[in-house]
This record gives structure tokens, sequence and C-alpha cells, in this order.
């Protein structure tokens, strides 16, 4: 699975991005990172909608959210 949040209504604006792995039902590799958007601004129902903001991404990415289920490896996409 994949999942795409953006900063504002500009399809362009992707703010962070999570990549989650299945394999026969369990989680096999995760990976998270906050993005740089284009244009750089945030819209307020996007902040509201994923809480992130100007800043968010000077930080470095974040850590991604714990899962229930343990993860066999953890592999970088860059």
């Amino acid at each position: 699975a994949i999942d795409f949040e953006t900063a504002n209504e500009q399809p362009t604006s992707v703010c962070s991005v999570g990549v989650v792995i299945v394999r026969d039902g369990e989680i096999v590799d995760t990976f998270y990172s906050l993005i740089h958007p284009e244009p750089a601004y945030y819209q307020w129902f996007c902040r509201r909608a994923h809480g992130l903001g100007p800043g968010a991404a000077a930080g470095g990415a974040a850590p991604m959210p714990r899962s229930s289920r343990k993860t066999t490896r953890t592999t970088r996409i860059t």
C-alpha cells in the first residue's frame, strides 16, 4: 500500500509518503518520509487532515507510527 499526503489543493504538493509491503498477510517492509511540497504552502484543511505544516520536513523524516505487527526488515527507498 502507498499513501501520499498533500500540503494544499495542488497534486504536486506531496508533503509525505508512506509505503507498507504486505506478504501473506504480514507486514514485511515499511517506509515513511516527509517531503518539501511544491508549491510550498499548507492549506488549513490539509493540515487539519494530517497534522503536517510548515517546517515539518525541515527536521528530517518523522518516524513511522508503530504497527501492531512485527516487521522482518525495513528498507530505505531513495
